[in-house]
Formats: structure tokens, C-alpha cells, sequence
């Protein structure tokens, strides 16, 4: 029987030593059939973080292009180098915090965590904070259970990947600047507030995870405005919940 080749590598931005500023990733995947280089690889991208879908297509039809274009030639370190290129010219984080639901401005401070997820310094705080008193309580819950030997932790909100973090070093950074919410701004396409953040919150704090993992670090934006919003007097207001998980990490590029 023939078979395929199949090519998968992790990429990064080309950052030099400095992995903490790689804020992109991807695994592109290249395979092969019995003819290549006559033929064209099939490329496909898995696990992308911090690349908007609109970015992944035209990661894509780039590299379907530049195979087409070297039909009869060995293409897979240029196809590599290729995607190592494009995701330099991205390595800006693409999408919103998921735990206020506003996109990263200029200025702002900001985590990447060990799983490629990003959120607000501040708001990533408040919410290992919250986690953290919550598994307090779930932890007394379990203490008569002799059978639960492993810690619960803080994980991902995004994808419940156990994270480090330090919780004091979050909560200093300055509050993102959200816009100012008025009865007629939802008439100007400006989203409403959540209707209940503290519920939000417990959503988010489901699920607890029975796994360890270490820390990471803060990135900064400049000059952010560190004027408290009405989310985070929501959070505070909300603080007596249920209970959770602990463990993620921190760190602060510039946009």
C-alpha cells in the first residue's frame, strides 16, 4: 500500500531567545503523497492561538500559493520559513479578554498564559482571586474525603489548562479602560454590560481541575488608564460565590 508523509511542527515568531515575546502560534502540518515534489503538499493549521480566523485563511492560501508556485522543487523548509515569517509580521494577540469581553487597547497591561490565552493583568487578578476563595471553600468540602490526594487549581477560562500566576503582581496592574456605557450608546453598536458579572464569574470558576503547574510573566502596552470600571466594583460587589480552581500566569507585551 502507498502511503502518506506526514510534516508536523509547532511555529513561533522568529523572537530570537526571547519566548516570552512569541504572543502567536501555530502547528502547521504538511503532507505528503507519493508524487511530491511533483505534486503539491496538503497544508492544514491546527491549535493556532492568538491569530484571528481571517488570519489563519490567509496563512493558508499563502502557503497553498507559494507550493503551487515551486511544483517540481522540494517546498517544506520554504513553506516553514514562510509561516516563521508571517506569524513575526503577526505576533500581536487577536481577540477580546474573555473575562470583561473588551478587546486590548494601546497602553493596556495585559497576560499571556502557558496555553497561548490572553487577558487583562487586572482582570486575570480579580479572577484568580475569586477562584482562589472559592476553592478554599471547596477544599473544606473535601477535607472528610480521604480518597482526594491531588490540589485543585486555578485554571484557564478559556481552556481549563491548570495556571500559574502571582495573584498580588495581577491585581497592581492598572484596570482596562472600558468605555463609558449610556442608555444610547447600545443605539451606536457599543456592547451592554453583562447582566449579571458575578455570575459570569462563577461560570467561568466551573469546573475545577486536580492538577499542579508553575508561573509565568506581565506585559505592558504604556500608558494605561488605571481608572476603576463598573466591572470591577461588579466583581467585588459579587465576591461571595461558589467555589473553584487555582494556578495561571502573567505577562505584559507592548501593542
Amino acid at each position: 500500500e502507498r502511503c502518506n508523509w506526514e510534516v508536523s511542527l509547532v511555529l513561533y515568531p522568529s523572537t530570537a531567545e526571547d519566548s516570552v515575546s512569541q504572543f502567536v502560534r501555530l502547528t502547521l502540518t504538511l503532507t505528503l503523497d507519493q508524487q511530491y515534489p511533483s505534486s503539491s503538499p496538503d497544508i492544514s493549521i491546527h491549535n493556532p492561538r492568538g491569530l484571528s480566523d481571517d488570519k489563519i485563511s490567509s496563512v493558508q492560501r499563502c502557503l497553498q500559493l507559494e507550493a503551487q508556485s515551486c511544483l517540481g522543487s522540494p517546498v517544506l523548509y520554504q513553506l516553514i520559513e514562510k509561516a516563521k515569517e508571517i506569524l513575526t509580521e503577526s505576533n500581536i494577540p487577536h481577540g477580546n479578554c474573555v473575562i470583561c469581553l473588551y478587546g486590548f487597547k494601546e497602553g493596556e497591561t495585559f497576560s499571556k498564559t502557558s496555553c497561548y490565552h490572553y487577558f487583562h493583568s487586572h482582570c486575570l487578578g480579580r479572577y484568580a482571586s475569586h477562584s482562589e476563595r472559592e476553592l478554599l471553600q471547596r477544599e473544606k468540602e473535601l477535607e472528610e474525603d480521604k480518597t482526594r490526594e491531588r490540589e485543585l487549581t486555578v485554571v484557564c477560562p478559556v481552556c481549563r489548562e491548570p495556571l500559574t500566576y502571582d495573584v498580588d503582581q495581577l491585581l497592581r496592574c492598572p484596570a482596562p479602560q472600558l468605555p463609558e456605557v449610556t442608555p444610547s450608546s447600545h443605539c451606536r453598536g457599543v456592547p451592554p454590560p453583562p447582566p449579571n458579572w458575578s455570575f459570569a464569574l462563577r461560570l467561568l470558576c466551573s469546573s475545577p481541575s486536580w492538577t499542579e503547574q508553575p508561573s509565568a510573566p506581565l506585559f505592558n502596552t504604556s500608558g494605561v488608564n488605571s481608572r476603576s470600571s463598573w466591572r470591577d466594583r461588579s466583581l467585588e460587589a459579587g465576591s461571595s460565590t461558589r467555589r473553584r480552581s487555582p494556578n495561571a500566569s502573567s505577562s505584559t507585551p507592548t501593542r
